[in-house]
């Protein structure tokens, strides 16, 4: 019975996607699993029971050492029927020992510069979303109203 629960229930993943500039740089990650696009953001799966923004900061750090600003929405998306994923971006405020991960997950972690050019092998579709990320860097934000 538990298997026929298992294979009938919709199985449903959440990713988050983060751009994070630091001064006129934005954060690159070489990923060792891609090998055609290397060159990546910071991304991850949200963990059950844990918020957004909880997992967008504890993807940053655990692969870039990495603390974030306020975190700003980009935009949501299903590039599959069954995966969600959701783009923030931040400003860098504290940065720990750059480092490649121990799992082999990450093998370098780069401050390009930023406008400039973007390194070759960089995920196509994570160079529009540094673009996107760019351009709304530079509006005003305000802080929500306080109740």
């Amino acid at each position: 019975m538990q298997q026929l629960m298992w294979w009938t229930q919709a199985k449903f993943v959440v990713a988050v996607v983060v751009v994070v500039f630091y001064h006129d740089s934005v954060l690159l990650l070489e990923h060792s699993y891609r090998p055609r696009y290397p060159w990546g953001l910071p991304t991850g799966w949200v963990h059950y029971g844990e918020t957004l923004e909880a997992a967008a900061r504890r993807e940053v750090w655990e692969e870039a050492q990495v603390a974030l600003g306020s975190l700003y929405w980009l935009y949501e998306t299903f590039p599959s029927r069954r995966h969600l994923e959701v783009a923030f971006w931040a400003e860098a405020t504290h940065m720990g020992p750059q480092k490649s991960s121990s799992d082999g997950e990450i093998t370098a972690i780069a401050w390009t510069p930023w406008p400039g050019m973007l390194p070759e092998g960089l995920l196509p579709t994570q160079r529009n979303i540094i673009q996107m990320a760019g351009l709304e860097r530079n509006k005003p934000h305000q802080m929500p109203d306080e109740p």
